[in-house]
């Protein structure tokens, strides 16, 4: 059948709406140059099928192929990922400045200033240790101490806490937007089932609730049918159908499927929350320590990924490892206060609780105790030394239990002055026990009538400090350090000498 007249309007109006549908894209293009999301349209124009004459083929115009986004799938996803990092470092960051405030580096704020005048006051105190004014001021120097530590460790788990309760929201946003994209994976499928165009405007609402998800968590994106249109533009890579989504190896979106996170913490005293991912079967399988990215695995990072089952607190995380710093600073600094303070004679002596069996061995236990040795030391009422008693302590020793106790070497029949008097050695004035967990060393009816003090001088086993038997401070922590309690309600019991009498200012100068 030969042209007609007819035909060739066709062939002019075929150009014409197909313009049309190219100047439409334009214009779709144009309007959404402010949309963060949007990805640039081309459309791809290319001839009708020509009519067949006897000799030759006549044309019958141009019609639209398809209508194809200019998205590279490589370059986005190198883009998802860097945001991944760059969330992950930008709230990382933002977060250790405000916990930087906590320990200020100028000398008039915080802790750092409050150690300065706590040892200032013991400087006071070596140079007039006679002097319950200054031991006065010693004792709220060291309150206002206890109390800056306690302060910064509070805020330290406010901030834990306020961590916390932002994974539930992130969370939250996640599951949100995840069963978005599982709603328009369900669009996609049905649009471009039922026509040759790509639903365009779809795969730009997915791709970017995927970029949303990405700044929140490692995500990893699976997609088939890699698809490419060279004539259109070259940088056209995307992918045409399957669809999966996964955090941290658990599959969140598949295809049509939406997987949601669970975050629970009905079970944890401190309102904690764990990420779980619940299988098919019902099982919850923890997932909080497989979330390493994005915003998301930063809050996990710096609040922690594991809880202590007894404390229902994190036992890890960034600012537990700040919580852990400040908890040995404390511990240490009332250990070795407490070491140096047991030079001071005193009526006797008595140990924090425990809780050791008697034949547990120190050197396994949690305090911090060395081997090596000390002296504990027996002044009378005019401060004369009267007797040493030399304590060994190694890799064997325990509480009670053998010949090389503790107990046992304090409560054993020696001469300490080598004057073959069987009555003015240590173990006549004095005597040890350990009951329920606390070992106490009190005096015999003879050391209390004869008003005999001891006192303790350690040679690197920090035994006095490590159980508290002789305190300048109590508690165990930040969160318990405390000025020995009889000191807060009469400073003036502070000692500031060795010596049962007040004629050096020798524990004063140790301190320093």
């Amino acid at each position: 059948m030969g042209s007609t007249i007819f035909q060739g309007l066709n062939t002019g109006y075929t150009g014409l709406s197909s313009s049309q549908v190219a100047i439409n894209t334009v214009g779709h293009n144009i309007a959404n140059s402010e949309n963060e999301g949007y990805t640039r349209q081309r459309v791809k124009l290319v001839s009708n099928v020509p009519l067949e004459q006897q000799d030759y083929q006549v044309g019958t115009g141009v019609k639209v192929d398809s209508i194809d986004r200019i998205h590279d799938e490589f370059v986005y996803k190198r883009l998802n990922n860097s945001k991944q990092d760059k969330e992950f470092s930008h709230f990382s960051r933002k977060t250790m400045e405000e916990i930087s405030t906590l320990f200020p580096e100028i000398d008039d704020v915080g802790i750092k200033n409050n150690f300065h005048n706590y040892l200032n006051s013991w400087s006071a105190v070596a140079q007039d240790f006679n002097n319950i004014s200054q031991k006065t001021i010693l004792a709220q120097e060291t309150i206002n101490l206890t109390d800056s530590i306690h302060d910064v460790r509070d805020r330290l788990i406010a901030h834990q806490k306020d961590l916390n309760e932002q994974l539930k929201v992130n969370v939250d946003e996640i599951n949100r937007m995840a069963e978005e994209i599982s709603n328009i994976n369900v669009k996609i499928a049905i649009s471009e089932a039922t026509t040759q165009n790509n639903a365009n405007d779809l795969r730009d609402q997915r791709d970017t609730l995927e970029t949303a998800i990405n700044k929140l968590v490692n995500t990893t994106i699976t997609k088939f049918h890699l698809k490419s249109n060279m004539p259109v533009d070259r940088e056209i890579n995307d992918y045409t159908s399957t669809y999966n989504l996964s955090i941290g190896g658990f599959s969140i979106v598949d295809g049509k499927t939406f997987h949601p996170i669970q975050i629970l913490n009905q079970e944890n005293a401190n309102d904690m929350y764990t990420l779980y991912y619940e299988r098919q079967d019902g099982y919850l399988f923890d997932m909080t320590g497989h979330v390493k990215a994005g915003k998301l695995g930063a809050l996990i990072n710096l609040r922690g990924d594991k809880l202590d089952p007894v404390t229902d607190m994190p036992s890890n995380g960034k600012l537990q490892e700040y919580i852990d710093y400040l908890d040995t600073f404390a511990n240490t600094l009332i250990s070795a206060t407490n070491n140096v303070y047991a030079r001071s004679a005193i009526e006797s002596m008595e140990s924090n609780q425990l809780g050791l069996p008697g034949d547990s061995v120190f050197a396994e236990s949690e305090f911090n105790i060395h081997a090596g040795e000390f002296d504990i030391i027996m002044y009378d009422v005019e401060g004369n030394e009267k007797g040493r008693r030399r304590i060994t302590i190694d890799g064997s020793t325990t509480v009670t239990h053998g010949e090389k106790s503790i107990l046992s070497q304090l409560n054993r029949n020696v001469d300490d002055n080598a004057n073959k008097n069987e009555l003015d050695d240590f173990d006549d004035k004095f005597i040890a026990h350990y009951t329920e967990g606390v070992l106490t060393i009190t005096p015999k009816a003879m050391g209390e009538q004869e008003g005999y003090t001891i006192a303790i001088e350690d040679y690197g086993t920090n035994f006095a400090g490590a159980i508290g038997l002789h305190k300048f401070f109590d508690g165990h922590d930040a969160s318990t350090i405390a000025l020995h309690n009889p000191f807060v309600n009469d400073p003036s019991l502070i000692k500031a000498y060795g010596r049962a009498d007040e004629g050096n200012n020798e524990v004063a100068n140790l301190m320093l």
